[in-house]
């Protein structure tokens, strides 16, 4: 069976996913649509770990809600609060459903 890899645009949009394709792997954002699998993309512009893990606590009433909301497969970015909101102070950031495909 050969696995698919979902690579993240973080990651690049061609020059790492086109060296996995020539070396024979299968990159496609088709495998995410085939697993109906629900994805959090944590928006985060190099945030400490601890900022990003106490956001996503934080604003997971909002990311369990929206999730509800939306049939799989999907795609959801969880944004922190505002500077003024610091996360730390229990502040949830808020969440955006994105379209597959998408650009970012």
């Amino acid at each position: 069976m050969t696995k698919v890899f979902f690579v993240d645009r973080d990651l690049g949009r061609r020059i790492l996913p086109g060296a996995l394709e020539r070396a024979g792997f299968a990159v496609e954002v088709r495998a995410l649509v085939e697993s109906q699998a629900r994805m959090l993309i944590l928006v985060g512009n190099h945030a400490p770990a601890g900022e990003l893990a106490a956001n996503l606590i934080n604003t997971m009433p909002k990311i369990e809600k929206l999730l509800d909301e939306l049939q799989p497969p999907a795609v959801v970015r969880v944004y922190r609060p505002t500077p003024r909101e610091l996360v730390f102070e229990g502040k949830p950031g808020s969440v955006q459903p994105k379209a597959l495909g998408e650009r970012e």
